[in-house]
């Protein structure tokens, strides 16, 4: 896919992203392998061609579609039922975080990176609006840190 670069048509490059869009839904939605969705080689290989084909320009992968798939595949592998945007990706959230704060430990820090990758490319307002979207902005960041950090608020007696 690589290898055609700018001869890659964008019927084909749509066929593609669709179908791996639903190996990523389809991972999501099987019980057992929910983890392995979120921190699978088919996730982190996916937001790479995106940025590999980010590269060549907007005639092979316009910015809007970069964002708007890596978005999808958010969506697909945080698997959370609901209709509000902080339930629909908190799964992604968490596991964003939770490789930012042990990125030496968790599976999902190169998953991560590229995402970071991608975002770096983009229009820094873009990239916000992005990040606010998929609950992964510094005050959703902030919101996790206190709910994970197992921090008490003490009641006036």
């Amino acid at each position: 896919l690589l290898s055609h670069k700018a001869k890659l048509s964008s019927r084909i490059r749509d066929l593609v992203t669709q179908a791996w869009i639903k190996w990523l839904k389809q991972s999501a939605n099987e019980d057992t392998t929910r983890v392995s969705s979120m921190n699978s080689a088919l996730h982190e290989i996916f937001i790479f061609l995106l940025n590999e084909w980010g590269s060549l320009g907007n005639v092979v992968m316009p910015v809007d579609n970069r964002l708007s798939l890596s978005k999808d595949a958010a969506e697909a592998v945080s698997a959370c039922s609901g209709n509000n945007i902080t339930t629909k990706f908190a799964a992604f959230a968490q596991a964003w975080h939770a490789s930012t704060k042990d990125e030496g430990k968790s599976a999902f820090t190169g998953i991560r990176k590229e995402y970071e990758k991608m975002l770096r490319d983009v229009p820094s307002d873009r990239a916000l609006q992005w990040k606010e979207a998929v609950g992964v902005d510094d005050k959703s960041l902030s919101m996790l840190d206190g709910d994970l950090g197992g921090e008490e608020k003490e009641t006036p007696s």
